[in-house]
């Protein structure tokens, strides 16, 4: 694969990690969100990854937890207060 091609993709993967699209948001009783994303490959690091980038979505919340539900979906649970 050429050194140009190889850099598009590279690229490609970051933008679709750093733009998670949030399917499902709901709230719960301690006013916390469960924003649930689609990444290419879900681990634990990228999953992180993504729930960091999603911060800025989320202002004013902490970033409480984090977890793949599969190979594909990703948790972020972003909570207000301390």
């Amino acid at each position: 694969m050429e050194v140009r091609s190889l850099n598009l993709c590279f690229l490609l993967v970051l933008v679709l990690l750093m733009s998670p699209a949030p399917t499902a948001v709901a709230f719960s009783p301690e006013d916390c969100l469960d924003d649930v994303g689609w990444i290419l490959i879900c681990t634990k690091p990228t999953c992180k990854f993504s729930c960091w980038t999603s911060r800025s979505v989320n202002k004013g919340r902490k970033m409480q937890d984090y977890w793949c539900s599969d190979s594909n979906t990703c948790h972020c649970v972003f909570c207000t207060g301390d």
